[in-house]
C-alpha cells in the first residue's frame, strides 16, 4: 500500500513514564497533500483541551475507506497503531477515531470493522458509505456496541439545495434512530454550521514522519 505519513500534535517533551491518550484522525479529501490541514481541523472541532491527555495523529491516506477495501486494508490499520506504539508511549485504552468528510467516511467503515482498536469515535460530516444501508446498517452499527459513537452533520430540510447534505441528514437521523432502537452507544447531533476556515490557525507540523504500510 505504500507509505503513510503521519504528522502528530501534542507529543513533544512527552514525560516515558506516562501514557498518553492518541486520536487518530483521517483526512479529507483537501487535507491529504497536508496532514497539517487534518490537524487543524479536527483541533477546530474537537478544540485544544486535548493538550491534557491526549495527542493527535494525522495520516497522509485514508484507510478503511471503502466498503470494498482490500483485505490488505484491514492490517495497514493495526500496523499503523504498532507503529505509532513503538514511537509514542500510548495508552491502548485511550485511543479515539476522528474523520471529517470524506475522512469521516472511512472512519465509520474503519470503526464498524474494527471496533476494538478505538475506546470512541467521532465524526464530523458524514456517514458510512455502504451498499445497501437498509439491510446492512442494523448488521454492521451491532458492531459498535461497545464503542461510544459521535455523529455531528448539518442541518438539512427537504428540498435542501446541496443533495450531499440532505443525503447525509437523512442517513444520520435513520443511523440515530436505529441506534436508540438497538440500545447502541451512538448518539446523533444535527445543527446547522458551515465547516470552520482553515486560513487562521497555525501550522503545527510538532513532528512528522513516515508510517511504511505492507
Amino acid at each position: 500500500a505504500g507509505t503513510i505519513t503521519a504528522g502528530y500534535r501534542g507529543f513533544l517533551d512527552v514525560n516515558p513514564a506516562r501514557r498518553h491518550g492518541l486520536i487518530l484522525c483521517m483526512p479529507n479529501d483537501d487535507e491529504e497533500a497536508d496532514t497539517n490541514r487534518t490537524l487543524n481541523r479536527a483541533i477546530a472541532v474537537l478544540g485544544p483541551g486535548f493538550d491534557d491527555g491526549c495527542g493527535l495523529v494525522a495520516l497522509s491516506r485514508r484507510i478503511g475507506g471503502s466498503f470494498h477495501q482490500s483485505p490488505s486494508d484491514s492490517d495497514d490499520l493495526r500496523l499503523i497503531i504498532r507503529t505509532l506504539r513503538k514511537r509514542i508511549h500510548i495508552n491502548t485504552d485511550q485511543v479515539y477515531l476522528y474523520g471529517c468528510g470524506r475522512g469521516g467516511e472511512a472512519a465509520w467503515i474503519a470503526a464498524m470493522f474494527h471496533p476494538d482498536l478505538f475506546a470512541g469515535f467521532i465524526t464530523l460530516s458524514a456517514y458510512p458509505p455502504v451498499p445497501y444501508p437498509e439491510q446492512l446498517y442494523p448488521i454492521l452499527l451491532g458492531n459498535l456496541r461497545n464503542l461510544p459513537v459521535l455523529s455531528l452533520w448539518p442541518a438539512s430540510e427537504k428540498g435542501s439545495p446541496d443533495p450531499r447534505v440532505e443525503s447525509m441528514a437523512t442517513h444520520n437521523r435513520a443511523i440515530a434512530e436505529l441506534a436508540q432502537r438497538l440500545s447502541l452507544p451512538v448518539r446523533g447531533i444535527e445543527a446547522p454550521f458551515e465547516p470552520s476556515p482553515l486560513g487562521h490557525l497555525p501550522p503545527w507540523g510538532s513532528q512528522e514522519g513516515p508510517i511504511q504500510s505492507l
